[in-house]
């Protein structure tokens, strides 16, 4: 009996240790340095509360880590779950699908500048173009779980103000402005589409890939990729997904890397020297899901690392180490793995629940 005392003690004083240190790290102040990782945290559309942005702050060989920075700058939360995060360097873009929110911050200090909600029907990706903001919407979601009305949004980041929208083709994802044309991947269908931004009452190009398009990617010589996945409304061979390479000037494919596992989140990004693009294989509720580095030129595929609920992989510029991030569950904390520029795995981050964006600065 005076055993099991001594244990129940042991236990209840680890209990209060490991709780206080879940409590220090959330309650940790952000402050923004001169380097830096921001991880979007998702959360789940069930839990709005559990998404949330953390932060990394990065001198040296030292690390803090802030797990509630945006909470922690302005003082409360943003209301809703986490759905696209993305930045020009200057001002970062988080789209909330649930509570139908744009939101801008300085992407340094994360503090709030403005939230657009006209217009605003499950939000998306954004992408800049000088001082303005291109936001896919899917739209109003209908009974049977259909949208209608997808657009995109042009949002001025000076005023904050919504000065035009124009309607694209079913359930946008990701966007891209390059040469004065905006590109659109219009993921409920095999096409990219290609507005001009001068005219945007105009009908659109169509770039057909062969399978669903989800996101952008810019490599060394300003070449766009479009990831090409799979999907859930129909039916997209194996032949046909990987990244494809998109001739921006008469709008047609140029070339094609084949990567079977390719993931139907579909979140590329391109290396620090634009040379390959990272992606990731395989769903984060399977078994096994897998981060890849796909070479451009040589269009070999190597796997870096294999592990459960991996959602994205991105390569930081300043030490070129690469980061993945990883979603156990989606009702617990996440973490980000950072394997060395080789592959080699240095270290393993506390992130939010369902961390799947960077954003380096």
């Amino acid at each position: 009996m005076k055993n099991n005392y001594k244990f129940q003690l042991i236990f209840a004083f680890i209990a209060i240790l490991f709780t206080s240190c879940i409590e220090d790290k959330e309650t940790t102040p952000y402050v923004p340095g001169s380097e830096g990782v921001h991880v979007g945290n998702n959360g789940s559309l069930n839990k709005p509360e559990d998404s949330s942005i953390t932060a990394y702050t990065i001198s040296g060989n030292d690390t803090t880590e802030s797990q509630l920075a945006y909470q922690s700058i302005n003082g409360e939360h943003y209301n809703g779950a986490m759905e696209g995060f993305n930045s020009n360097g200057q001002v970062t873009v988080i789209t909330t699908a649930n509570k139908n929110q744009v939101i801008a911050c300085d992407t340094k200090t994360l503090q709030r500048k403005f939230v657009v909600t006209d217009s605003v029907e499950n939000p998306r990706y954004t992408a800049f173009d000088g001082n303005l903001a291109y936001v896919t919407v899917w739209g109003e979601i209908q009974p049977d779980y259909s949208y209608i009305r997808s657009k995109v949004l042009v949002i001025n980041l000076t005023t904050g103000e919504l000065e035009n929208w124009f309607s694209v083709g079913n359930k946008p994802e990701g966007i891209v402005v390059k040469n004065g044309k905006i590109y659109v991947a219009a993921s409920n269908t095999t096409n990219v589409e290609v507005y001009n931004a001068s005219d945007l009452t105009a009908a659109p190009e169509l770039i057909n890939i062969d399978a669903a398009p989800q996101h952008f990617a810019l490599d060394k010589d300003n070449n766009l990729w479009v990831s090409a996945t799979g999907s859930y409304s129909f039916n997209v061979e194996d032949k046909n997904k990987g990244i494809v390479k998109l001739n921006t000037s008469n709008n047609t494919t140029s070339d094609f890397i084949n990567y079977t596992g390719m993931g139907m989140e579909g979140h590329i990004n391109a290396s620090a020297d634009g040379a390959k693009v990272y992606a990731i294989g395989g769903e984060a509720w399977q078994d096994t899901s897998e981060a890849v580095e796909i070479n451009l030129s040589s269009k070999n595929i190597e796997v870096i690392a294999q592990e459960k609920g991996f959602k994205a992989a991105a390569q930081n510029p300043s030490t070129k180490d690469i980061f993945v991030s990883v979603t156990p569950s989606y009702t617990e904390p996440g973490y980000v793995n950072v394997y060395s520029e080789t592959g080699e795995f240095k270290s393993k981050l506390e992130a939010g629940v369902n961390p799947t964006h960077f954003i380096f600065y």
